[in-house]
């Protein structure tokens, strides 16, 4: 699970496969929200964005420039990237921390899970309270849809 540095965060608007975070060798300066980056690039199969450490955002090649899509992705991943510049959520290896809370993080049968009140869940549920932030966000985007496109259960 473990690729790299802690300063590439993938965060999780996909269809959830295995990983909400990921941790990558890629290294970048740490930016505000006037200058992040939106960078285009093959993101794994079925991941659509990723939020980074250093506030940037990576979108997957295959969401299409000014699309709906791409701006749910941005509203999103926007959020998280946002959160992180302020501190008020972090990750690594094998914790993220939302506020005061710090969560235990691992891969378990290949899923990237976190522990939260005794029970593990895929990184990227929407019962999450930072993916609920994100939802949110993402949602004044949607024109009212009910179900947020950033997490569908792993079948």
């Amino acid at each position: 699970m473990v690729l790299g540095n802690k300063n590439h965060h993938k965060h999780v608007l996909y269809t959830m496969s295995k990983k909400g975070f990921k941790l990558g060798s890629e290294t970048r300066r740490i930016r505000n929200s006037k200058d992040t980056p939106i960078i285009r690039k093959n993101l794994e199969p079925g991941v659509l964005g990723e939020a980074n450490m250093d506030g940037s955002v990576f979108i997957d090649k295959s969401v299409k420039p000014g699309s709906k899509q791409e701006k749910e992705v941005i509203a999103h991943e926007g959020k998280h990237a946002q959160e992180i510049a302020s501190g008020k959520i972090a990750y690594g290896d094998d914790f993220i921390r939302d506020g005061n809370s710090t969560y235990h993080r691992k891969t378990i049968d290949g899923v990237d899970s976190v522990k939260v009140n005794g029970d593990w869940k895929q990184v990227g549920d929407p019962s999450l309270k930072w993916e609920q932030r994100a939802n949110k966000a993402q949602n004044k985007v949607k024109d009212g849809r009910p179900k947020s496109a950033a997490y569908q259960k792993k079948k």
